[in-house]
């Protein structure tokens, strides 16, 4: 497997090292060592996108950072990251992202958890391992959540405790909910987190807990194998990959995390609000 991955990964870098220039997917294998036909497989396998798609994507993320860090013209930023013409640039940059490059530009920021980073070795070897996350859609009711802030990101670790000090305080409860809300104004700021159970009456709050509310809507389900324990591999894919592939809209900064306990074992979900396309 090792072997295999380091193969990828030199092609990738020889993908960064010529993002600007007129390369072939031919290229690319020649970079590695493989034949045409095995390395398209292999890559697709590694870092599940086709080489190309690959290409135009990390295309696509130079350009953000022109568009919003300086003052260029969009054709010329089209044409320096070996886009036809400006119209080319627009189309395929709106279909990843859902915005026109001008819109991204006038309104100075863009979702960054949709573009998409380099991929790295890590995020190679737990596809190879684990696969990717599993989508399903689902119709959700409103939901009112009784927790409190949770500070910093979310872990199994911290799933445990979580469940453990709110257990002491609802004891029916068997599923815990995380639900980290990220902000989408450009700015720094980091995203604010939030754990709890969910409840029926939110005018009625065990001592010390906070309500949440879930709005109702369409729901992208994410399930799959280690998915709390390598929630950042998931988010990578989630966002950089499932997102532009599918045409799905991301309606909402939630990103709603659901822990159940089992008779025999536990289980881990990602939920996002959605809307546009069906879920494929």
């Amino acid at each position: 497997m090792e072997e295999r991955i380091a193969a990828i990964n030199a092609a990738l870098d020889f993908i960064e090292q010529h993002l600007r220039e007129d390369i072939r997917v031919e290229d690319m294998a020649v970079s590695c060592g493989y034949s045409l036909f095995h390395f398209i497989r292999l890559f697709n396998q590694c870092v599940h996108h086709t080489p190309y798609d690959y290409l135009i994507r990390r295309r696509l993320a130079g350009t953000v950072d022109e568009l919003l860090r300086t003052r260029r013209r969009l054709i010329d930023i089209a044409l320096d990251y070996r886009f036809q013409n400006a119209e080319t640039f627009s189309r395929v940059f709106s279909r990843v992202f859902g915005l026109q490059p001008s819109r991204v530009r006038k309104q100075g920021w863009l979702d960054r958890r949709l573009i998409l980073q380099r991929c790295d070795l890590e995020l190679m070897r737990h596809y190879l391992k684990f696969g990717i996350p599993h989508a399903s859609r689902i119709a959700g009711a409103e939901r009112w959540l009784a927790g409190c802030p949770l500070e910093g990101d979310i872990s199994l670790v911290k799933m445990r405790e979580i469940r453990e000090r709110l257990k002491l305080l609802l004891r029916a409860a068997s599923r815990w909910y995380w639900v980290r809300t990220y902000p989408l104004d450009g700015s720094q700021a980091e995203p604010a987190d939030f754990a709890g159970v969910e409840i029926v009456d939110p005018s009625s709050l065990p001592a010390h807990l906070f309500a949440r509310r879930l709005p109702a809507g369409d729901w992208a389900v994410f399930s799959g194998q280690r998915l709390l324990e390598n929630v950042q591999f998931a988010r990578a894919y989630i966002y950089q990959t499932w997102t532009a592939n599918t045409g799905e809209k991301i309606a909402s900064p939630l990103e709603v995390g659901c822990f159940s306990q089992g008779e025999k074992s536990d289980s881990f979900t990602i939920s996002l609000p959605v809307s546009n396309s069906t879920v494929r």
